[in-house]
C-alpha cells in the first residue's frame, strides 16, 4: 500500500462528487461504464463510488502501484494487472 498515492487520490476524488463519473477498467478484463451523479468515499483501504440504487464500485487500495492526474481524470495502475481510469 502506498500511502502517499492513496493521499493524492484521496485529495482528488473529492471534485468527482455528484458528477457522472466514466469507469474504464483495463487489461485482464475490459469493461466501460458510467456511475451517474456519483457519491464518493475514500477511506485509507477502499474507494467507493456509488449512484446508491444499482451501481457500485469498489477498489481495495492496497493493490494502488501508481496514480497519475491530468485534468478531470485519474488513472491507476494496481498491482493484481489492472487499471482503472476514473473522468468526469
Amino acid at each position: 500500500m502506498n500511502i502517499e498515492e492513496i493521499n493524492k487520490l484521496k485529495g482528488k476524488i473529492k471534485d468527482f462528487k455528484c458528477k457522472d463519473i466514466f469507469i474504464k477498467i483495463e487489461n485482464a478484463i475490459q469493461y466501460y461504464t458510467t456511475i451517474q451523479n456519483a457519491k464518493v468515499i475514500a477511506s485509507d483501504q477502499k474507494l467507493i463510488i456509488s449512484d446508491q440504487k444499482k451501481q457500485d464500485l469498489i477498489i481495495e487500495l492496497f493493490y494502488l502501484d501508481n496514480i497519475k492526474i491530468d485534468g478531470n481524470t485519474i488513472c491507476m495502475e494496481l498491482s493484481n494487472d489492472l487499471g482503472i481510469t476514473l473522468d468526469c
